[in-house]
């Protein structure tokens, strides 16, 4: 799955003549959680949680799939071929002849679902505090099962900005979970407001690093060629580019060093500490640890991320 990208817009208040605080239609409006009247600093909030990730219609081979299959070149074949939209068939047919009996059903297939997550803002709109943050990468596996990059975070911004009036679209980025040969995370957004996901950890073999919110964790090779993953200035920072396997993925607080993830950033937009957006753990074993959901870290070698949040919190 592509990384999508955006712009992050940061507004100041205007002054007096701007519109105040935004309010909120609750009625009309799809949020996982609300907190109504929390107290932070001597001012009251209400505030809005998003959690759920929309998920793209997408294949994967089952668990006995994956421990029986040890061909690198079908590996590569599947974590590169994309379920057609209008497919209803079996995806062992999608693949060259030679590797169908191999195939034959070994895939679980996950639904496209879409939560239709939105804030509704009453006329004339107005300002709020928002939190979003991308969905992190998801760590590498490395040739042969030995390592691999740790996955970049995803990209984290936390500022007041302007909600328009009327249906400001939310989504929550999820991190692919594909077997060895990953994917970027993807982006969260609400309006016009987007966090890049972070990039996917290298394997070493197939691919290089991906470039995010936050960059996948790269291997330095002998010739001094870095293939490290690029954060976006303002969202993230690189993953690790000098360890010699294979390095941690970028943090949104700082980049990856030798095999440890970047760290993460900590915000209180809720009124209590979370510590959000940390690079993967890079040259790990052959084990899937998942990162904490909604955390927007990048996963460990051979681990998805953290999916997204979209944190909105309006003074009342």
């Amino acid at each position: 799955m592509a990384n999508d990208g955006g712009v992050w817009v940061k507004l100041e208040d205007a002054g007096s003549s701007a519109p105040g605080a935004a309010v909120i239609n609750d009625a009309a409006s799809n949020y996982d959680n609300k907190d109504a009247g929390v107290t932070i600093d001597g001012k009251t909030y209400d505030i809005y949680t998003f959690t759920t990730p929309t998920t793209t219609r997408s294949m994967r081979l089952t668990d006995e799939a994956q421990a029986r299959i040890t061909d690198e070149d079908l590996l590569m074949a599947v974590a590169t071929t994309e379920l057609p939209d209008d497919f209803t068939g079996d995806p062992a047919t999608l693949f060259d002849r030679k590797y169908r009996s191999q195939l034959r059903n070994a895939f679980e297939i996950t639904p496209a679902v879409d939560p239709g997550l939105l804030l509704t803002v009453a006329e004339p709109g107005g300002f709020a505090d928002v939190l979003v943050v991308g969905a992190g990468g998801h760590g590498a596996g490395g040739a042969g099962g030995a390592s691999g990059g740790g996955g970049g975070a995803g990209g984290l911004i936390e500022a007041r900005v302007f909600l328009e009036q009327g249906n400001n679209a939310v989504k929550v980025g999820g991190s692919p979970n594909y077997y060895g040969y990953a994917a970027n995370g993807e982006a969260s957004f609400i309006g016009n407001y987007i966090a890049p996901g972070g990039g996917v950890g290298c394997n070493g073999t197939y691919s290089t690093s991906g470039n995010g919110g936050s960059g996948g964790g790269g291997k330095a090779t002998f010739a001094g060629d870095s293939l490290q993953g690029l954060g976006t200035p303002g969202f993230g920072h690189d993953g690790d580019k000098t360890n010699a396997n294979f390095g941690g993925g970028g943090g949104a607080g700082g980049p990856g060093v030798g095999t440890t993830g970047g760290p993460g950033k900590d915000v209180y937009i809720t009124g209590t500490k979370m510590t959000l957006a940390a690079g993967g753990n890079g040259n790990g074993p052959l084990v899937s640890n998942p990162a904490p959901a909604n955390s927007g870290n990048g996963g460990a070698t051979y681990s998805p991320g953290g999916n997204g949040l979209v944190i909105v919190r309006v003074e009342i």
